[in-house]
């Protein structure tokens, strides 16, 4: 039974307002896209990052729940650890990268995409059967492969090499700074047969970081700046990134 369904406490922690303000920055802009979540949580996420308080925080995660894709992969993370989908160490695993995605195998991530995935939803049964008959037996089940291999649940957006560069979470500093528009020096995804990087200078959009300068380090997602990175946040997001862009070729290429 995935963690989603184990009984939970109603109460709100502080660890947990720090959780869900780690998933709002990511999933702010999506929801905005209209790719994915309930109309307009963005706006209310918007108003937690401002106000992160035990009051908003439960609206919030009923909101974060409205994300199939993203709530499915958090509970298999979470299951795989004996841990809640909520943790922040679970919501760090899948956005930035962190141990929890070490001791996930292949197999488990299959039944995960053939059983989870088809049941809710989110993929035909032969789509979910062709994605796993080519995996390499170690997976790590980070945004970046989602995006890479599995692409986009949604019908929304099309799955082609310049969309699959915006979705993915990219570190980049900080470079110039005008109003809304940021300058960051980070990298494109592009794709030639096999999935590459290329250094690239990005303009994003900043609206939930007012006091951001230049030299930041900071994580893109769709162009728009989600959260602002420490150092070992930077090294698992550039480990588990390029991880994954190499699983994501030899899956391609099998």
């Amino acid at each position: 039974m995935l963690a989603l369904q184990r009984k939970k406490s109603d109460s709100i922690q502080q660890s947990d307002i720090e959780a869900l303000k780690l998933s709002c920055g990511f999933s702010f802009i999506t929801n905005r896209l209209g790719y994915c979540g309930k109309e307009n949580a963005h706006s209310e996420f918007g108003e937690f990052l401002r106000k992160p308080n035990e009051e908003n925080a439960g609206k919030v995660k009923r909101l974060l729940e409205s994300f199939i894709g993203l709530h499915s992969y958090l509970a298999f993370i979470a299951e795989q650890n004996d841990k809640q989908p909520f943790d922040r160490e679970v919501i760090e695993a899948y956005w930035l990268g962190n141990e929890l995605l070490e001791d996930i195998d292949g197999e488990s991530f299959k039944e995960f995409v053939n059983k989870t995935l088809v049941e809710k939803g989110l993929l035909p049964e032969r789509i979910a059967r062709k994605k796993t008959e080519n995996l390499p037996e170690k997976i790590y089940p980070h945004h970046s492969f989602h995006v890479l291999y599995m692409n986009f649940f949604t019908k929304k957006v099309d799955a082609i090499p310049e969309n699959l560069d915006k979705c993915i979470v990219k570190w980049g500093k900080v470079v110039d700074v005008k109003e809304n528009e940021v300058i960051v020096r980070s990298f494109n995804v592009a794709f030639d047969g096999r999935f590459f990087t290329h250094q690239a200078e990005l303009k994003t959009e900043n609206i939930l970081f007012p006091e951001l300068k230049r030299n930041d380090n900071v994580a893109v997602h769709w162009n728009f700046i989600s959260k602002k990175l420490e150092d070992e946040e930077i090294a698992n997001l550039k480990k588990y990134t390029f991880d994954n862009i190499e699983l994501a070729n030899l899956a391609l290429n099998r």
